[in-house]
């Protein structure tokens, strides 16, 4: 089998010869760790491990059109203030690749979203999809691997056009900016993907959101039905409307409060699964069958942590959920720096001996 007929194969919980096999990422460091224990610098990672090739989705452009111009605002020796093209000031270090410090954002009021869809939010721009898009379309016809179609988010696009804290406070006090901005990305989405749907045929859409942390869900579940729902109901649908089955989330933390919610509006496969924050594949599988796919789960500390810890993983979560389908193993986020080279060889050693079945 192929990458794509082991994917799509996969998530019909029909026979494969094997699992899918990629990783999320990998951190900086680990890979400059990983080049001193050996990795060939002249070889990309994920070949050279002999991973499936994934992660490859329609150049969809969802972002502002035009951008906001790149400036630095201020620099010394350790850090650099800048305003990105997405409008957010930030502080970087100029070292390591740590999350920036978050300064600003360029909504504020419900005058500055309007300004900024009037100006930056045309669906129509020629810009939002390849400039040679029908040659484009006919060079993934016949493709061997799994292609995606990016269909943004909601909590997480507006947390991007607020920041965390003035989004959270804007669902608990000010509904009506909240359901026109959820309303204009539902709008806007829809009017972008529409096109792309109809001349390629996608494995699957992904939606991004990160919307959750160690003990739980940003917004409440009564937040999400009243805001979210609607709109992801509206968006999946008209996926759905070209055939496409597999709808993801990408949702860091505890994210199982939302889970049922998520798969009432027409999402059905979940990654990255993270361990530490409590999410559990197996009961997942337990509690939502065949109606939830699964995509990560194995604790990427565990990796770090030796072959006794790396062993426990693939006993209790790999080897359980493997010959059920719908199941891709895959570390619960980007590699860190502190897995050993021949550790995380030896992951994929005993990932592959439990998901191999021809």
């Amino acid at each position: 089998m192929n990458a794509r007929q082991r994917f799509n194969a996969c998530m019909r919980f029909e026979k494969v010869d094997r699992l899918p096999f990629f990783d999320f990422a990998y951190w900086t460091e680990t890979l400059t760790r990983w080049y001193e224990e050996g990795l060939p610098r002249d070889d990309y990672p994920a070949r050279y491990f002999g991973l499936d090739r994934f992660w490859e989705g329609v150049p969809v452009n969802l972002n502002m059109v035009p951008g906001f111009e790149h400036v630095v605002l201020e620099e010394d020796a350790e850090t650099v203030t800048y305003r990105s093209s997405d409008g957010i000031t930030a502080r970087h270090r100029k070292t390591g690749s740590s999350i920036p410090q978050f300064l600003d954002y360029p909504v504020k009021t419900l005058d500055d979203f309007r300004r900024l869809v009037a100006e930056r939010y045309h669906a129509s721009s020629r810009t939002r999809l390849p400039q040679y898009f029908d040659d484009y379309a006919r060079s993934v016809r016949d493709r061997d691997y799994p292609l995606g179609c990016p269909t943004g988010g909601f909590f997480g696009q507006i947390r991007n056009w607020m920041g965390l804290e003035n989004a959270c406070i804007a669902f608990a006090q000010q509904p009506e900016f909240i359901h026109e901005m959820c309303d204009f990305i539902a709008d806007f989405t829809i009017e972008v993907i529409d096109p792309v749907l109809d001349a390629v045929d996608v494995d699957y859409c992904s939606f991004w959101e990160d919307m959750a942390y160690n003990s739980g869900p940003l917004i409440s579940p009564a937040m999400f039905r009243e805001f979210l729902l609607p709109r992801y109901k509206r968006v999946t649908e008209c996926i759905r409307s070209h055939g496409v089955e597999v709808i993801t989330v990408d949702c860091d933390g505890d994210h199982g409060l939302l889970t049922p919610l998520w798969l009432e509006g027409g999402v059905n496969l979940f990654y990255p699964l993270e361990i530490r924050a409590g999410i559990d594949p197996v009961a997942m599988r337990r509690e939502y069958g065949e109606r939830a796919l699964l995509m990560g789960g194995v604790d990427k500390f565990a990796l770090a942590a030796g072959r006794e810890a790396i062993d426990r993983v693939i006993d209790e979560v790999v080897a359980p959920l493997a010959p059920q389908l719908g199941f891709v193993p895959m570390p619960d986020h980007r590699v860190p720096p502190n897995v050993a080279l021949d550790d995380y060889i030896y992951y994929l050693k005993r990932c592959r001996e439990v998901t191999t079945f021809a």
